[in-house]
């Protein structure tokens, strides 16, 4: 868990002069940015104070964040959150250069099951779904570009189709009824801005036949989201200093790497 403080205790307004600061910067330096993220993961405890330690053990869904005592505290810092992504929207507005450069709302955890937790955990989480949805109807959608998802898929059976087919069907899960195509005038598309697979093998050079094979299979999957315009931007997070996530190893980018910054294909 990472400590910090509550998000229904920020200062938007002092926030807000912070970040003018930050885009002044980035004006002075001629620095343009690919992507603006405010927040990390904020719909799981982990990230976000508001949440009661020790939990229930349980993903509160859109009527828990108006009628649950939990709910309710995680809803005022959802509140409180918008009012800070406003304020650095405007500092992003105000830029020479990155006027445009697209702003997405916090990073969130591939929670889709609502309910108790299907492994027991000690604390809790607020579904995708529900957290999405509770901001767009306090005025998400005036604020970002798109929609912001994490996911780390599941490694089981490298090569084996039953495999492959349940990692496609849990992300369309996490991805389709959240995530907008291009162009439709209620909602966003997404930005998947974490996603990867571990490979705990040591030696060098790296054996990345299996890893290899995961990476190429979600290329594929994502490919048929981006086609659909569900996706427009994916980020492969290597967690470089943490061995297992790591795809630069024995000093070059491993064919996992390779793989992941490569063209998207499609089915």
């Amino acid at each position: 868990m990472w400590a910090g403080p509550q998000l229904s205790a920020l200062d938007p307004e002092l926030s807000g002069q912070y970040f003018q600061q930050v885009m002044d910067k980035l004006d002075a330096d001629g620095i343009v940015l690919a992507a603006l993220e405010l927040e990390n993961e904020i719909n799981m405890a982990g990230n976000n104070p508001d949440f009661s330690l020790p939990g229930e053990g349980k993903v509160l869904g859109l009527n828990d964040l108006y009628h649950d005592p939990e709910g309710q505290q995680v809803a005022k810092g959802y509140l409180q959150y918008l009012k800070e992504l406003a304020a650095l929207k405007q500092a992003r507005d105000h830029s020479k250069l990155n006027r445009q450069t697209p702003l997405l709302p916090t990073s969130l955890v591939d929670i889709v099951q609502e309910g108790p937790w299907p492994t027991p955990k000690k604390y809790d989480g607020v579904s995708v779904g529900a957290t999405l949805a509770f901001f767009r109807a306090n005025g998400l959608d005036k604020l970002v570009d798109a929609y912001n998802l994490h996911t780390y898929p599941w490694a089981d059976g490298p090569g084996n189709q039953v495999s492959a087919t349940h990692r496609l069907r849990r992300l369309q899960g996490l991805v389709t009824p959240v995530c907008s195509p291009v162009g439709l005038p209620d909602g966003k598309p997404c930005w998947v801005t974490e996603w990867g697979f571990t490979n705990a093998n040591k030696v060098c050079p790296s054996d990345e036949h299996s890893r290899s094979a995961l990476v190429q299979e979600m290329m594929g999957d994502f490919g048929q989201l981006t086609q659909e315009k569900r996706l427009v931007a994916l980020i492969y997070y290597s967690w470089i200093g943490d061995p297992p996530f790591d795809v630069y190893r024995c000093g070059r980018l491993t064919e996992s790497g390779r793989a992941a910054i490569g063209p998207i294909s499609t089915r």
